[in-house]
């Protein structure tokens, strides 16, 4: 884990706090900061790191990028490209690529799988880390229970 990652990671755990305890002590509040928060490259880097490091990273949406082709031309200029296209107003999500996949357990049947692309995998990365402690926040201590052994 790089530096810079590192610190990514200390600001953004900072900001989910700071959402939570907010949303905690005021549910009925708007966000004014959000849009802020949404486009600062910090924010995108950590999301840019989560999606890099799952598996579905190795899969192309209909732009065809995968997360190898974007770190081969640079991370770095993909991330600015995205920020300038989100806070430009010219950023707008890609269809999804389809892919039909076998049901578990039922041969001959099928499941249809949405796979963005990357790009968009980052930004709704970065709009959840966002918006999970705030809503966490106004979830009840019951909102999570322990499965029941048997």
């Amino acid at each position: 884990m790089d530096t810079d990652h590192r610190t990514d990671k200390v600001w953004v755990l900072g900001i989910q706090r700071k959402l939570y305890q907010w949303s905690k002590a005021n549910p009925d509040d708007q966000w004014r900061d959000m849009w802020g928060w949404l486009t600062d490259l910090r924010v995108l880097r950590h999301a840019w790191q989560r999606v890099a490091s799952n598996k579905g990273g190795r899969t192309a949406g209909v732009d065809g990028m995968t997360v190898g082709r974007i770190r081969n031309r640079s991370e770095h200029r993909f991330l600015v490209d995205l920020q300038a296209d989100l806070r430009s107003g010219a950023y707008r999500p890609s269809p999804a690529r389809r892919k039909l996949i076998p049901k578990a357990g039922k041969p001959g049947q099928f499941r249809p799988l949405a796979i963005p692309t990357i790009r968009d995998r980052v930004v709704q990365g970065a709009a959840k880390i966002l918006l999970e402690p705030i809503f966490e926040a106004q979830f009840w201590h019951v909102s999570y229970t322990k499965p029941h052994k048997a």
